[in-house]
């Protein structure tokens, strides 16, 4: 990607892809971690990896001799981390979407009677043989208090 990248723009062959095989990289190694973080914290990560690419790409750019870019050069990163959010959103209602045509049933719903804070879901994977276990079946119910840990 990095490589047809600079050959669409023309740039000095690698320069974005060492800055995209980093950023690559770092997104691999967080990934499990990131999911956990709440949607602004994701964002400013998201922020710091377009940045580092940035970063990346304008000392590449700065060995070869071009000149600084303007200061459009930097709203990629501040749009992607604007725009996470939404592909966050998207990225897992296609997963759930995913999940739901391959046989993997989930539901998930919260309830706020009385203040108090109730997530029920359950997921079974598809039975198509009446005699065979094809899966586990597991069903949770937790129940808080709005503004507890839920830790004991």
């Amino acid at each position: 990607m990095g490589i047809l990248l600079d050959v669409l723009t023309g740039t000095l062959l690698g320069q974005h892809a060492l800055g995209l095989s980093i950023v690559a990289y770092i997104a691999v190694e967080l990934h499990q971690r990131l999911r956990l973080f709440p949607l602004w914290q994701q964002s400013l990560t998201v922020l710091v990896m377009l940045l580092l690419e940035r970063l990346l790409a304008l000392w590449m750019a700065g060995a070869a001799g071009h000149p600084a870019p303007s200061l459009w050069y930097w709203a990629a990163p501040v749009s992607g981390m604007v725009l996470w959010p939404w592909v966050y959103l998207l990225l897992r209602f296609l997963r759930v979407l995913k999940e739901m045509v391959n046989g993997v049933a989930a539901s998930v719903r919260l309830e706020q009677p009385d203040g108090t804070l109730r997530v029920v879901g359950s997921t079974s994977s598809n039975w198509s043989k009446p005699n065979q276990n094809h899966g586990s079946s597991c069903q949770f119910r937790k129940t808080m208090k709005s503004g507890s840990s839920g830790l004991p």
